[in-house]
């Protein structure tokens, strides 16, 4: 049940991240869009502000720098597309800014962070960027309840930063899963419960869900390495996707087809009773 559960998942990104691609070689992309430091929103219609949250109205198709504090930018299902270079949204310098409920694909850096502190992201599928999340001198950060999956370099990158939280997150199949280097420690799990890595091999001996080993992410310092350790890891993923664009599906439908026609080709078991 659990391998089904796990496929099931993976399934959905894929199909997600091939979505994601053939939105992304049809659209051009526009103009940066900001959040000014006053508040108001240029170059896009499809964000709408009331008081200090910010929600999308439709898929976005370009790089977002935010320029102001204490703001709550809220995706509402709605996906952040880019074309292959840039950032998807931008935190450099910010405080208490929570970005949550929305797919971030196509960027060089899905989320970047420099300079940036007590910052929220949750409820997120960051996939098929170069760096899903690239911190830089960055603290007290909280990331949980994302799929972090299919970046092409890191997951997570994590330069000259320390004291930043990551649970409940999937972290799937990026070709480098957390790259961390010249920083202190970051916190892997909330003291219960840590992530879903995709590359752990452990065992879970009393089926809690919990692994009974610890997972280990290397972290890279000036002429030593040292460990971060996620106490916790779960043993299925913890996120099973929605997604609310109607994009998926005509390949949800190919797939209950392909279904329904091999059931109907299969030959029918005899009935006992008939005998």
């Amino acid at each position: 049940m659990g391998a089904q559960r796990t496929g099931l998942i993976l399934l959905l990104i894929l199909c997600f991240a091939v979505v994601s691609i053939s939105q992304i070689g049809t659209v051009k992309a526009e103009s940066i869009i900001y959040i000014r430091a006053d508040g108001s929103v240029e170059g896009t219609d499809k964000i709408q502000r009331e008081g200090n949250v910010y929600t999308f109205t439709g898929d976005v198709f370009d790089c977002i720098v935010v320029e102001k504090d204490d703001v709550v930018i809220d995706g509402a299902g709605y996906t952040l597309n880019g074309t292959g270079i840039g950032t998807g949204i931008n935190l450099t310098g910010r405080t208490n800014v929570t970005i949550g409920n929305m797919q971030i694909c196509g960027f060089e850096h899905g989320i970047q962070l420099q300079s940036s502190s007590r910052n929220t992201i949750y409820g997120n599928i960051i996939v098929n960027n170069l760096i899903g999340i690239h911190f830089v001198g960055c603290v007290y950060n909280t990331v949980f309840d994302n799929v972090i999956a299919y970046n092409s370099i890191y997951g997570i990158s994590l330069a000259g930063s320390s004291y930043n939280s990551f649970f409940r997150n999937d972290i799937v199949d990026n070709h480098n899963q957390v790259h961390c280097w010249f920083g202190a420690s970051n916190i892997y799990d909330n003291g219960s419960v840590g992530n879903y890595w995709s590359n752990y091999n452990g065992t879970d001996t009393d089926n809690d869900g919990i692994g009974d080993e610890p997972h280990f992410i290397p972290v890279t310092n000036i002429g030593y390495e040292l460990n971060d350790t996620d106490n916790y890891p779960l043993m299925e993923p913890y996120i099973i996707p929605e997604f609310p664009s109607l994009a998926i599906l005509p390949l949800l439908i190919t797939a209950t087809l392909v279904i329904i026609l091999c059931k109907q080709k299969l030959p029918k078991t005899p009935n006992p009773q008939s005998y």
